[in-house]
C-alpha cells in the first residue's frame, strides 16, 4: 500500500469519546481518529485532552472532529436565538479542538425537515452562519468542512453543495458517500459528484465520510455491503488529486456495523486502495 494513503475512523464506529478507546485504533493500524457524538448539552463531560494524550502515546493522529448537531444545534434554524447559540457552541468546540492540534472540523449545514418553499431562507441563514464560523476557524487555525446531507437537509445535491462552497469562499467540504439519494428518479453517481466538485470549486474536498448504502436512505454500511461503485469512487478521488485521509464513518448501530471490528475496517481500506488504477 502506498504510504500516502492513510485511513481514519470516526468514533461513531467504535468506542466512546473517551481516552481508553485509542489503543484499539492503534492496535488495528488505524492512522487517525475523528471524534464524533459530542452532545451540545454535555460538552464539559468529554475528555478531549485525555484523548489527545493517548493519541500521542499510541501514535494515532487526532486529526478531525465532527461538530455537534441536532434539531436545535442547527446553524440554519429560523429562531435567531437558537441559531446564535448553535454558532456559539460550535465556536467553543472548535477553539478547544484547535488547541489540541485538530486540523479540521466537520459541520452540518442544517437539520431537517425543510419544506421546498422555505429552502432558500434556510440556505441563506446557513450561509450567513458559515461565513461567521469560517472566520472563526481561520482565527483559531483550523479548516471548516461542510458535509453533504441526505433527504430534505441542505446540501442534499452536489449542485446545492457547490453553491454553498461558492457562496463561502474559505469553506471546505467533507463528502459523505452514503448521503446523496435519488434525485428526480435518477440514482446518485458519487464518482461523478467528486469530479464535479473538483471542476467547480477546485481542491476544497479535504475529508471523507466513507460508508455504503442502498440508495434508499443513509445506511452507514461497510464498503462493498451496499450499492456504491467503489472502483469508480476510488479512481475519481485519485484522478482529482484528493490529498486527504480515507475517513470511515460507519453506523453506530449493530445492524450497520454488522459485527465488524477495527481490524475489519483496516482490511476493508486495503481492499479499497487496491481498486485504484494508478
Amino acid at each position: 500500500m502506498e504510504k500516502n494513503y492513510k485511513v481514519s475512523a470516526s468514533t461513531a464506529f467504535f468506542g466512546r469519546t473517551a481516552p481508553d478507546v485509542v489503543h484499539f485504533y492503534a492496535e488495528a493500524g488505524i492512522d487517525a481518529i475523528e471524534i464524533a457524538g459530542m452532545h451540545p448539552a454535555r460538552l464539559d463531560q468529554y475528555d478531549l485532552e485525555g484523548i489527545k494524550t493517548e493519541c500521542t502515546k499510541e501514535g494515532v493522529e487526532l486529526r478531525s472532529l465532527h461538530l455537534p448537531f441536532g434539531a436545535e444545534q442547527n446553524i440554519s434554524h429560523p429562531d435567531k436565538a437558537i441559531r446564535m447559540r448553535s454558532i456559539d457552541i460550535d465556536k467553543q468546540v472548535m477553539e478547544r479542538a484547535a488547541k489540541l492540534g485538530v486540523i479540521l472540523c466537520v459541520i452540518h449545514p442544517s437539520s431537517e425537515p425543510i419544506e421546498d418553499q422555505d429552502r432558500d431562507d434556510y440556505f441563506k441563514r446557513s450561509e450567513e452562519s458559515l461565513h461567521l464560523l469560517c472566520e472563526f476557524a481561520q482565527e483559531v487555525g483550523l479548516s471548516l468542512a461542510v458535509e453533504n446531507l441526505p433527504r430534505t437537509c441542505l446540501c442534499n445535491t452536489s449542485e446545492e453543495l457547490i453553491r454553498m462552497l461558492q457562496k463561502v469562499p474559505t469553506l471546505k467540504t467533507c463528502f459523505d458517500l452514503n448521503h446523496f439519494l435519488p434525485w428526480k428518479g435518477v440514482k446518485p453517481d458519487n464518482a461523478t459528484h467528486i469530479y464535479r466538485i473538483k471542476q467547480e470549486v477546485g481542491d476544497r474536498l479535504i475529508t471523507l465520510h466513507i460508508s455504503d448504502y442502498d440508495f434508499v436512505d443513509e445506511r452507514h454500511l461497510f464498503p462493498f455491503d451496499g450499492d456504491n461503485d467503489w472502483a469508480g469512487i476510488m479512481n475519481a478521488l485519485h484522478d482529482t488529486g484528493y490529498q486527504g485521509y480515507y475517513n470511515y464513518e460507519i453506523g453506530s448501530n449493530i445492524g450497520a456495523k454488522g459485527g465488524k471490528t477495527l481490524h475489519d475496517l483496516k482490511a476493508n481500506f486495503e481492499k479499497l486502495i487496491s481498486l485504484i488504477q494508478a
